[in-house]
């Protein structure tokens, strides 16, 4: 909702609306993404969703390749999962790390 964007922004965060790097059918031509989540999958969701998510903030410069962060997701009724990553843009996903995870649902 935008007095929720309006709000954060009102505090300094940033906000970035990006494209869904794993629901974009034959992204450079290929079915590698569908492929990619589906992997990412087996440690749940979320873990799909952190990746996802660091990527777009590497892509919209919200944050730099080589930078730690820690990723939370969630699905449903709110954040379950999370990870310290170490940042890389869609073009070099082979770069992204994911260095710990902090928290996971039981699958």
């Amino acid at each position: 909702p935008q007095e929720l964007v309006n709000e954060l922004r009102e505090k300094k965060h940033l906000i970035h609306f990006g494209t869904m790097l794993f629901h974009t059918d034959d992204l450079y031509g290929s079915n590698a993404p569908k492929a990619l989540a589906n992997v990412l999958r087996v440690f749940g969701q979320g873990m799909k969703v952190c990746v996802e998510i660091t990527m777009m903030a590497c892509d919209g410069g919200c944050i730099k390749m080589g930078d730690k962060v820690i990723v939370i997701a969630g699905t449903g009724s709110g954040a379950d999962f999370a990870v310290v990553a170490t940042a890389a843009p869609s073009n070099m996903v082979t770069s992204l790390r994911i260095n710990e995870i902090i928290c996971k649902p039981i699958l």
